[in-house]
């Protein structure tokens, strides 16, 4: 075996291991542990900082594409995400046990540009996780009320409807069955307020399955090696030493629902 074959098989191991430790059922849930404490509090502002994220990710490529390369990389290393404590285990994680072994002097921090490729590793799981919930979200639209929901701003409307005329039955002197045909026939006014509540509502139960989602995509993920291939970039690419993510497909299909949400709304809105 020569020293590229052993480096490959190195490297194999090392992802292999990590894997197995982190990703498995069980792994996933110890990492999760982390989640349980103030990351409940962060969550629903990362995901509604995501679309920023996203934002300066496509100002840094088109900075790339014209050669503006400083400004890239000023604009690709802008976090803007709030550090979570899972978040910051599973970059402890990446560094000690797949990371520094592979270096000749394996101890002392990771340099600048390993911290930020690291940082966009656990960013991408993140956009996963954001994947995984609005699939959650258009099964309960589908579901409980037969309508397509990529997200918050589409299904909380149909929601609020559902609730407000729930309430109204209920409240209908003659009883829920004459409350039935009474508003199936005059549909009620929507409250004001419930909109609002809604809307406040499902984005912290949506924020609740970001930070959860991963119990369910990192098991699928390790079956699939999907977490492997994507350990694999990571290293290529700091062997490389490539600074600046681009636009990762994880983080394009986490934004295209958030674009479909809107649309879909903004349809309901025209509809006559």
């Amino acid at each position: 075996m020569d020293e590229a074959e052993a480096a490959a098989a190195r490297d194999e191991g090392l992802i292999a291991g990590f894997v197995r430790r982190h990703y498995s059922l069980r792994g996933t849930l110890r990492l999760h542990r982390h989640a349980l404490g103030r990351d409940l509090l962060r969550a629903p502002v990362n995901v509604a900082l995501s679309p920023v994220f996203f934002a300066l990710r496509v100002l840094a490529l088109a900075a790339r594409l014209v050669r503006l390369r400083g400004i890239a990389r000023r604009l690709a290393s802008v976090r803007v995400h709030l550090p979570s404590d899972l978040g910051r285990a599973l970059h402890a994680a990446l560094w000690h046990e797949v990371v520094a072994p592979r270096r000749a002097a394996p101890g002392g921090p990771p340099t600048d540009i390993e911290a930020r490729i690291l940082a966009d590793h656990v960013a991408l799981r993140g956009a996963v996780a954001e994947i995984v919930a609005t699939m959650a979200v258009v099964a309960v639209g589908l579901a409980g009320f037969s309508a397509v929901t990529p997200g918050v701003l589409s299904l909380a409307p149909v929601l609020s409807d559902h609730a407000a005329h729930a309430r109204a039955v209920a409240a209908f002197p003659l009883g829920d069955w004459a409350g039935g045909l009474w508003y199936g026939v005059l549909p009620g006014a929507r409250p004001a307020w419930v909109l609002p509540a809604v809307v406040a509502g499902l984005i912290a139960a949506l924020a609740l399955a970001t930070t959860f989602a991963g119990l369910l995509a990192d098991p699928l993920q390790a079956a699939t090696g999907t977490h492997h291939r994507r350990l694999r970039r990571l290293l290529a690419r700091l062997d490389r030493a490539e600074d600046g993510a681009g636009l990762e497909r994880e983080h394009l299909l986490a934004r295209l629902a958030d674009i479909a949400d809107t649309g879909v709304m903004l349809l309901r809105m025209l509809k006559p």
